[in-house]
């Protein structure tokens, strides 16, 4: 198969609604903010662009078949309406189908989709059943709203044009072997390409094929940053999961759900769900069961317990090696090394927050060792971080420095989105311990940014944190960083991280005059009222709705 040569394609996008609905074609609306996409090589069209006298019927399916990308108001006037039941849905959803169309439903209202429907498994935008007419009022969070599905739009074009053609996807079905590839190489933008296009082909009747395939495609999702697609995938996996009664996926989605709790900060919610996944787990799958303490583990190291955080990757590693030595099975075998490879990096984590370097960097270099010989791409660029960090503790920058990059450029070619993140984080300490102050600034600020973007606020608290030691060294003011860094680990529930915040801001900081003082606490509060207010999959929404939509066993 050959690329797409020609990467600045113009693509077509068609805008569609109910009549009831027009506001939205409005140019104050998602339609007008929705105008400068032309300028990135995208056609938009809509009901405004048909002309008097034309066929209003015809004209609307012309434009769908002429579209490759197409975003929908979603209300029940619009589910109900003849036309779309008619003549609309089976379009679309041959289309969609057929990987000839990428579809994007915004929800205008909450309304009853049927749970069996294709078009429920799309991922809504906003997500998770809130509805603009319900939880969008405020103009500034619609407006964060709208960016956010511009965004989508503008990635999915791109998406369109750099990846291979749909119609050389001759039989998709036949991939898995290449999939499995994909992902052990660290090509996961490509693997997840092909694993929404199985899901939407739906390559099977069978629902434990189906629930496989829906928590393959999240883990993909979710190391490429759709953690809204990813949460939705896992859901779906969970509910024909528990409809079964299959255990061994119920205990694998709601490992999952944990992963993306413990992304967005939520840490005890994480650890409630990987705790349930842990009571479900089949006794003899001993690698899952791994891999579950070491999800664990660095949930509690993010809490500041590194004993406990310690004590659980340890019995993994353990664990993973007895299997390992009685394996028989090489390719099984091979598997299980590159897991050990991972933990051993998770491991060397845990004993750089004891400060018990010599393990942690014997740990790393074993883990480095492992994947190498098992030729693990990600492990190869976690063990590396894992030992630069050892350098970084022992104030050695300058042989800190080959390893990130090295690293660095594995989470790129992976897309890799939180690793490339840490290391940014690592590489602007390095700049900082070698004097170079405005690269590390640099590092710092773009790690910010790459938090705010995946709305991970323990990272958000640790950008923040160094931001505020580097500002300290050159005699300028830390306590607004300071401030924002502490809030952000409390309401993470990082206790221990927030005590050392503490700590640090200075006695100076703290006798600052009264009005001063409010001004700051005002920024703060602000500031991590808008991180909040920009997170689609808002903290209320993972702390409260959630559990209440997933019945969990």
């Amino acid at each position: 198969m050959d690329l797409l040569k020609n990467k600045s394609s113009s693509i077509n996008l068609f805008f569609h609604c109910h009549s009831s609905e027009r506001c939205f074609l409005n140019d104050d609306e998602l339609l007008g903010y929705l105008s400068g996409l032309k300028l990135q090589g995208i056609n938009v069209n809509s009901e405004n662009d048909i002309k008097p006298g034309d066929e209003e019927i015809k004209t609307i399916i012309r434009f769908i078949e002429e579209s490759r990308i197409l975003v929908l108001i979603v209300s029940q006037f619009w589910l109900d309406s003849d036309f779309v039941t008619t003549h609309l849905f089976p379009i679309i959803e041959k289309k969609f189908k057929d990987n000839k169309l990428e579809i994007i439903p915004v929800l205008a209202y909450n309304c009853s989709i049927d749970d069996s429907s294709w078009f429920r498994r799309l991922n809504f935008f906003p997500p998770y059943g809130l509805s603009i007419y319900s939880d969008f009022n405020d103009h500034g969070r619609k407006n964060n709203l709208y960016k956010s599905i511009r965004e989508e739009i503008v990635k999915r074009a791109n998406f369109i044009r750099e990846i291979y053609s749909p119609s050389d996807l001759l039989n998709i079905k036949s991939k898995k072997t290449e999939i499995e590839e994909l992902i052990k190489i660290g090509q996961n933008k490509l693997a997840r390409f092909y694993l929404e296009s199985l899901l939407r082909t739906k390559v099977s009747e069978d629902e434990d094929t189906t629930c496989s395939l829906l928590i393959e495609t999240g883990k993909c999702q979710q190391k490429t940053g759709a953690q809204t697609a990813a949460y939705q995938n896992y859901i779906n996996a969970f509910n024909i999961a528990k409809k079964n009664n299959n255990k061994t996926f119920l205990s694998l989605s709601l490992s999952c759900i944990g992963n993306i709790f413990k992304e967005q900060g939520n840490l005890r919610e994480a650890i409630k769900y990987y705790e349930k996944s842990l009571a479900l787990i089949d006794i003899t799958n001993i690698i899952a069961k791994c891999n579950l303490k070491i999800n664990l583990g660095s949930t509690y190291r993010r809490i500041g317990n590194f004993d406990l955080a310690t004590t659980l990757i340890s019995e993994s590693t353990i664990g993973l090696r007895e299997l390992a030595i009685y394996e028989k099975n090489e390719d099984e075998k091979n598997k299980i090394n590159r897991h050990l490879g991972i933990a051993l990096g998770s491991l060397s984590s845990c004993n750089i927050s004891s400060n018990d370097y010599i393990s942690a960097l014997k740990h790393a270099e074993e883990g480095l060792s492992l994947s190498l010989k098992y030729d693990n791409l990600r492990g190869i660029g976690y063990a590396k971080h894992r030992i630069a960090q050892v350098y970084l503790a022992l104030k050695f920058p300058v042989k800190a420095l080959p390893l990130l990059k090295e690293a660095s450029n594995i989470a790129k070619e992976a897309d890799e989105i939180r690793e490339i993140f840490s290391i940014s984080l690592s590489i602007g300490q390095c700049y900082f311990q070698l004097g170079q102050i405005e690269d590390a600034e640099r590092f710092f600020f773009s790690a910010m940014m790459d938090g705010v973007s995946t709305s991970d606020f323990f990272r958000i608290a640790q950008s923040h944190e160094w931001i505020a030691t580097m500002r300290s060294k050159n005699g300028q003011e830390t306590y607004y960083y300071y401030e924002v860094a502490k809030r952000l680990y409390k309401l993470v529930e990082a206790k221990w991280w927030a005590e050392k915040i503490e700590l640090l801001i200075s006695s100076k900081e703290k006798n600052l005059d009264d009005n001063k003082n409010i001004e700051i606490r005002k920024r703060v509060s602000f500031y991590i009222d808008d991180l909040l207010s920009k997170n689609i999959i808002t903290r209320e929404y993972f702390e409260y709705e959630a559990i209440a939509k997933i019945i969990t066993p």
